[in-house]
């Protein structure tokens, strides 16, 4: 099955839009990521 290029970008955005915002999951590291600053995730 081959996506043409309209499809292949309605794809993207949705998958997009269901993506997490958040590059970490600890709540004071996601905190500083909304203030703007560097969030590095954890080690576990």
């Amino acid at each position: 099955m081959k996506l043409s290029p309209e499809e292949l970008h309605r794809i993207t955005v949705w998958l997009d839009s269901a993506s997490n915002f958040y590059g970490v999951y600890e709540k004071d590291r996601g905190e500083a990521q909304l203030r703007g600053e560097v969030a590095r995730p954890g080690l576990q």
